[in-house]
């Protein structure tokens, strides 16, 4: 696999998974690799080894950090510094998690294969059963529909990072620190404003990757960044 060539992840070998307790704050994940989808033209790009991608829509750039996997081993007990949530998976359970946090993990090779070994905060989803879960107070968003024009060069529509519209969203968490909170009431469909300067982040890379929701793509942020229901306002005319 893959490694981004600034980051050397440790790695640590495990005989047999059965029965392993990670330490608080940590789960096992098997990863789901992304190796194996080609364009017709060969250019590794995506996760489903039979898809076939147009030449129109490819992707020069193949990503092979893992930010998805099941989990295989939980510890007995739950920790997150910072705030308090109770732990909301179990083993068995598909989970998506943040690339910076599966490129921080330590890579555990198993009687069952490639596991790598991640802060329970960096988990964003889980999914068992068809029932779909957030976690760690994140909240899935959806652009806006931008009113701008096309631009010049790109011949399609800027976006707006300042809102975007809630398509899923977890438990709230109760911080450490009272200068953060999770108090604002959400809803799925709630067009939102979101902390000046944050960071546009997706819950997946790029659309060849995405397989949360059929290939579409959400910006994950964090309850506590969302400063306003916009669409609880009544606008004047």
């Amino acid at each position: 696999m893959a490694r981004n060539k600034n980051i050397q992840r440790q790695t640590i070998k495990l005989e047999r998974v059965s029965d392993w307790i990670p330490y608080k704050g940590k789960v096992l994940i098997k990863i789901k690799d992304k190796e194996g989808a080609t364009t017709r033209g060969g250019i590794l790009i995506g996760f489903l080894p039979e898809v076939q991608y147009g030449e129109g829509t490819d992707s020069h750039v193949a990503d092979l950090t893992a930010t998805e996997g099941d989990v295989v081993a939980l510890p007995l007990i739950h920790h997150t510094a910072g705030y308090d949530i109770p732990s909301e998976i179990k083993v068995g359970d598909h989970v998506w998690f943040s690339y910076v946090g599966s490129l921080h993990g330590i890579d555990v090779p198993t009687d069952i294969g490639l596991c790598r070994l991640i802060d329970y905060s960096a988990l964003v989803a889980s999914r068992s059963g068809g029932e779909t879960k957030i976690l760690n107070g994140f909240v899935l968003l959806e652009d806006c529909p931008s009113t701008d024009e096309p631009t010049a060069i790109l011949m399609e529509k800027k976006r707006d990072l300042t809102r975007g519209v809630v398509r899923y969203l977890g438990e709230k968490r109760t911080y450490d620190e009272a200068r953060y909170t999770d108090e604002i009431e959400l809803s799925v469909g709630d067009t939102v404003l979101l902390r000046k300067g944050l960071v546009d982040v997706k819950l997946e890379r790029t659309p060849y990757l995405a397989s949360f929701d059929g290939g579409k793509m959400y910006r994950r942020v964090k309850r506590r960044d969302i400063v306003a229901v916009l669409s609880s306002f009544e606008i004047e005319k």
